[in-house]
C-alpha cells in the first residue's frame, strides 16, 4: 500500500531512487512474523533484467529469513546513505544529510545455476566494480541465492546545506 510521503521536497524520482540504492553498501529486508517483524541487513546486488530492476541477495542455507521467506515471501527493503551530520546552534536544529530508498517486493529463493550464478555476479559487480567472476558449480550449488521481484520503490534525500 503506498502512503504519501509527508516532505514531498526531499522525494526522489523512481529512477533517482535506482540510483541511490545503487550507491548503498546494506540492503535491509523486513520479514513478516509474529509478534513482531524480523529485519534482517544484506549485501546486494542490482540487476537489470527485462526491464526491470531486481536485487539480489545470498545467505545461508539455514536460518530464520528462509523460514519466513516460505511463509511469506512478501517482503519490504531499505537501504540508506547517510552523507552527513547537521550541526545547528540550537539541539532540535541538528540533523542528518541523507539518501534512501524504502520499497515492496517479492522475494523468491532460486534453485537453478545459472540463475543463482547470476545473483551471485550482480552482488560481485555491486561491490567490486567489476563484470567477469567465476563460481565453481559446487560452490554455486551449496549457496541460497534469494531475487527480489520489487513491487514499489520510493526515494527521499536531505542535501547538505548550502554554505
Amino acid at each position: 500500500m503506498n502512503h504519501p510521503m509527508r516532505r514531498k521536497d526531499r522525494a526522489l524520482s523512481r529512477e533517482e531512487a535506482f540510483e541511490v540504492l545503487k550507491r548503498c553498501e546494506v540492503c535491509r529486508l523486513a520479514f513478516s512474523d509474529e509478534p513482531a517483524p524480523y529485519l534482517v541487513p544484506m549485501n546486494f546486488g542490482v540487476a537489470e533484467e527485462a526491464g526491470e530492476t531486481v536485487l539480489y541477495f545470498h545467505c545461508a542455507p539455514a536460518g530464520r529469513k528462509l523460514l519466513l521467506l516460505e511463509k511469506n515471501p512478501r517482503v519490504c527493503f531499505e537501504a540508506d546513505r547517510p552523507l552527513s551530520l547537521i550541526r545547528a546552534e540550537q539541539a532540535c536544529g541538528w540533523g542528518m544529510a541523507f539518501e534512501s530508498v524504502i520499497g515492496e517486493g517479492t522475494l523468491e529463493r532460486l534453485t537453478e545455476l545459472e540463475e543463482k550464478r547470476g545473483g551471485l555476479t550482480a552482488l560481485m559487480r555491486h561491490y567490486a566494480g567489476e563484470e567477469e567472476f567465476t563460481f565453481p558449480d559446487a560452490m554455486v550449488e551449496h549457496t541460497v541465492v534469494l531475487r527480489l521481484t520489487i513491487d514499489s520503490i520510493s526515494g527521499k534525500r536531505r542535501p547538505l546545506p548550502e554554505q
